[in-house]
């Protein structure tokens, strides 16, 4: 069957991986370089506010869609609903036109519920449908082990995978490098049947990794397999074919883990906003599970900047090319982990508009790499 045929159902390829992994960069480097331009994305965000979908750049809006609150605690419908919405945005022929759909889903995502909506999908008995067609996970080099120490979701993240791609290699010092090994070697033992890539390798294939090529289910092995008959019967149990997240006392994520957002108005001055970051990198380490989000500066009202943080690692502010969209508010979504919101607003607030020279009067050779744009390692 050829891929317009409007029998063959459209594959899927489902993007996983631990908070501040890559996922959003490597599907952003993946739209901009190997996907064509009939690619659906799916991109699942856990808070409130879309900021993913700001920092992916597609170019036709019809082609993604967000969606909002975890994907594995919610009906499985969610899933389907937001694929569909998809093709039905693209007009009469866009069923035809789809050769992919990339389904991004938040850091904190359990897959097995997610690849059970994907799997159940029942043939359709018109038009093509879906079909799971892989899944990828990122995997942060500098991180993964404190998050594999410390959350289920990431374990089962990797055991998913048919592709692991390990992601910021390229930051890891000489003494990092026997860690690096344990980690792979922690890798293959959640997942010994899954191709591990490096994403820093020059050898690195990005159209491989997004190339679908179906997805076997019992190749990931006995506790995926447990994972999957788990999430049926408590389907079963719950009357839904939402999985477990239909089921009231199953709770897919760590008590204590919420997000929240922070805005501004009006541009923030650059030195408080980096006394800012770096007070939070100081007080909150592991606790602040991510922060990612855009900003403008009182210095350069008319540039946007993305920010990002994953745990005690803060990567440099990136200049984007331009506004994504017509929110020029600068806007900060937090995932953390037994933290308190308020504190952190009221820091927000005390420091992004205060014009004192933080870098001038507190070892500036050392934060002034921060008042210049840099490469985004997420």
């Amino acid at each position: 069957m050829s891929p317009s045929d409007p029998l063959e159902p459209i594959p899927v390829l489902l993007l996983t991986g631990f908070l501040g992994s890559g996922k959003t960069t490597l599907l952003s480097d993946a739209l901009r370089s190997v996907l064509g331009p009939d690619t659906g994305v799916v991109i699942n965000e856990f808070g409130t506010v879309a900021v993913d979908h700001d920092l992916v750049q597609v170019g036709r809006s019809e082609l993604m869609q967000t969606s909002m609150g975890c994907l594995c605690c919610h009906a499985g419908s969610d899933v389907e609903e937001s694929l569909n919405n998809i093709v039905a945005a693209m007009g009469p022929d866009g069923e035809r036109r789809l050769t992919l759909m990339v389904v991004e889903t938040t850091g904190l995502a359990d897959p097995a519920p997610v690849v059970n909506q994907l799997r159940a999908f029942p043939p359709p008995k018109e038009g093509r449908g879906f079909q799971l067609a892989g899944v990828i996970t990122t995997v942060d080099a500098a991180t993964a082990m404190a998050s594999l120490d410390g959350h289920l979701e990431a374990s089962k993240q990797i055991a998913f995978a048919d592709v692991v791609v390990l992601t910021k290699t390229d930051l890891l010092q000489d003494g990092d490098l026997a860690g690096l090994e344990a980690l792979k070697q922690e890798i293959l033992a959640l997942n010994p049947t899954a191709t591990l890539t490096d994403r820093q390798s020059a050898d690195f294939d990005l159209a491989v990794a997004f190339t679908p090529r179906g997805y076997d289910v019992a190749a990931r092995g006995r506790d995926v397999m447990g994972w999957l008959a788990l999430e049926d019967a408590l389907a079963l149990e719950g009357g839904s074919h939402g999985g477990a997240a239909a089921h009231p006392n199953v709770e897919r994520h760590v008590a204590g883990v919420h997000s929240f957002v922070l805005t501004a108005d009006k541009p923030l001055t650059r030195d408080g906003f980096y006394r800012f970051l770096r007070t939070l990198q100081l007080s909150a380490g592991p606790k602040l599970l991510r922060m990612k989000g855009l900003v403008v500066f009182a210095e350069e009202p008319d540039q946007p900047y993305s920010v990002h943080q994953v745990q005690h690692l803060l990567s440099m502010p990136k200049a984007l090319e331009g506004w994504p969209s017509e929110d020029r508010r600068s806007r900060i979504v937090f995932i953390v982990d037994g933290l308190d919101p308020k504190p952190l607003r009221d820091l927000f607030t005390s420091t992004v508009h205060d014009a004192g020279s933080f870098f001038d009067s507190i070892m500036p050779e050392r934060f002034s790499k921060w008042l210049k744009p840099g490469k985004d390692r997420t």
